[in-house]
């Protein structure tokens, strides 16, 4: 690796302010911050965010790109699949491999139960019935299907 550091972006691992999210990329001797700054900022474990801005830039230039911080392995998972969809939209962005030796694990799926919306309609009626034995929540939304002032 040491004789591409010229020729790869680099990408740093992220700072965590508490509006902002920030990662300096580095392309041989010259370098950048990007940033996303919003007021209510999640606590975030990867550098999932730059990944994308990175990706586009070693696409567009060639370029080999390095990730220094924890990735998840759902996104590198996907990136195949990003980079053929870029390339038929932008035909002329080249391939470029993406380096993340720090990956982490997705996490754990919370959600426990399963949930469709009910309006009372048959199909409403049809998908409860049909699926009675998976579905443990009916969201019923007044005025969602057929608007309040309606008496139909």
């Amino acid at each position: 690796m040491l004789g591409s550091w010229k020729r790869d972006i680099v990408v740093e691992p992220a700072r965590h302010e508490p509006d902002r999210l920030i990662a300096r990329l580095r392309i041989g001797w010259r370098s950048g911050e990007v940033s996303f700054r919003t007021p209510h900022l999640p606590p975030i474990e990867t550098d999932d965010p730059f990944l994308p801005i990175a990706l586009l830039l070693g696409m567009r230039t060639g370029r080999r790109v390095v990730l220094e911080g924890p990735v998840s392995t759902p996104l590198l998972a996907s990136l195949d699949s990003v980079r053929e969809d870029l390339r038929a939209w932008y035909p002329d962005l080249g391939a470029t491999d993406v380096h993340a030796p720090r990956t982490v694990p997705p996490p754990p799926v919370r959600a426990r139960g399963t949930a469709t919306f009910f309006s009372g309609g048959l199909d409403s009626f049809y998908t409860a019935v049909t699926h009675a034995d998976e579905i443990t929540h009916l969201l019923f939304v007044h005025g969602f299907d057929v608007r309040l002032g309606d008496g139909a």
